[in-house]
């Protein structure tokens, strides 16, 4: 057990720090032929409305195409701030959008792409919570081929793999891999995963994992590797997967396992368990491991964003999610005042009552008016502490590091943004 522990602290020590020069040096690549490309095919790639065949399959396509997620992947990869350097949009993954409150990938892609230049009616958010993995391969594909070409790239290697593992399998004399895999497929909307930047990717991982069980499952068995080869996987799924179906990358190869691997049932139960475990320690570590290096070394605060998002996803008031719809934080900077400046937090209230909070600016350090609604309005005072009450409860509001604010009232919680850059003047 003892070298079992050592193995996996090594193996994600090393991850972690293979992971994160592996990101800095791909964000060292030129993003302007990146850009180029990108502008080449992007009307192809977000068409909307009229501009979509009339056809039923082109209908089918375009209906059920990841393109939100996809364009913001593909607007990481082009992102580039000159004031910034690699490491920092590597911990970071600054990100452009033409909305402050909610995101809008697709317009705010398009744009992008026709004045990348002049961003000055787009606001800069971040996406730190997350490894971006995915750029290793979507930068340097991007240098070379148009979005539409990678898209088609992509397809081409996820039905290449599918092949190989079919034919892996019946030269191994066990079908039933090529079933228990290939049959799954059906079951995860094939046609959006074949085409999509965002959803082909735990399929690959899959691929990947069920065809190194094939051709190397007697070493593993026999060695006692398996925990070792989950928890890679789990890493690996951390690592690149932008939070779609993780889970499928332990389930079909678990799967597959038992199809390699008779054994009886208790003996099942418990490897079942321990690879679970291996794979659940690999996804959560290298995650975790993101958060503690970008905290560590730029203080982001991403550990506590991350688990006030995992609150946020987790929790509802009043029948809405903390985080998606329970409030709004404006974000606003004042004028003639260099530095940091503290928001303007409102619940969703009426039109007038969010109006009047954005009027009430302070330009100072020590932050701006809250206000609940139409019930009272709260001032925020403190650099370290921010206090936003209603006759009917009391919430302290923490201000965790010098980049975010924290504030809730009136029973919702509110969003923390980076400050340091606001909407151009």
């Amino acid at each position: 057990m003892a070298k079992k522990i050592r193995n996996f602290a090594a193996i994600l020590a090393v991850s972690a720090v293979v992971g994160t020069i592996l990101l800095v040096l791909v964000f060292l690549l030129p993003v302007g032929p990146m850009r180029k490309n990108v502008e080449k095919s992007v009307g192809d790639m977000l068409k909307t409305g009229d501009e979509i065949p009339e056809d039923a399959f082109s209908q089918y396509l375009w209906k059920n195409r990841e393109t939100y997620t996809d364009a913001i992947m593909v607007q990481n990869a082009i992102e580039r701030l000159s004031d910034k350097n690699a490491y920092e949009h590597a911990m970071w993954m600054y990100h452009y959008d033409l909305e402050e409150d909610v995101w809008t990938p697709e317009d705010s892609l398009k744009s992008f792409c026709e004045s990348h230049e002049n961003v000055n009616n787009m606001y800069l958010h971040i996406y730190a919570r997350y490894w971006h993995g995915y750029l290793l391969y979507l930068k340097p594909l991007l240098l070379l081929f148009s979005w539409q070409h990678v898209v088609w790239l992509e397809l081409a290697v996820q039905i290449a793999l599918m092949i190989w593992v079919l034919v892996t399998a019946i030269q191994k004399q066990n079908a039933g891999v090529a079933v228990v895999t290939l049959g799954s497929f059906l079951f995860m909307k094939p046609v959006l995963v074949l085409v999509s930047l965002t959803m082909s990717v735990c399929w690959i991982l899959t691929l990947l994992a069920v065809e190194y069980m094939l051709l190397h499952h007697d070493r593993l068995h026999e060695k006692g590797q398996y925990p070792e080869f989950f928890l890679i996987v789990g890493i690996l799924t951390s690592y690149f997967d932008f939070l779609t179906y993780p889970i499928v990358t332990l389930g079909i190869p678990l799967c597959c396992y038992f199809l390699l691997e008779r054994d009886r049932l208790w003996n099942n139960i418990k490897r079942l368990t321990g690879f679970s475990v291996s794979w659940a320690i690999g996804y959560a570590g290298m995650w975790a491991a993101k958060w503690v290096i970008a905290d560590l070394t730029l203080h982001t605060g991403t550990i506590k964003d991350a688990i006030w998002s995992i609150i946020g996803r987790t929790e509802a008031i009043g029948g809405r999610p903390r985080m998606n719809g329970g409030g709004l934080c404006h974000r606003t900077e004042s004028s003639g005042i260099s530095g940091l400046y503290w928001n303007c937090c409102r619940s969703a209230g009426s039109d007038s009552d969010r109006n009047a909070c954005d009027d009430n600016r302070h330009g100072q350090m020590e932050g701006n008016i809250c206000t609940a609604g139409s019930r009272s309005t709260y001032s925020c005072n403190s650099l370290r502490l921010d206090h936003c009450s209603t006759t009917s409860f009391s919430i302290a509001c923490e201000i965790y590091l010098p980049n975010f604010k924290c504030c809730s009232g009136c029973g919702y919680h509110f969003y923390r943004f980076d400050v340091k850059q606001a909407k151009k003047q």
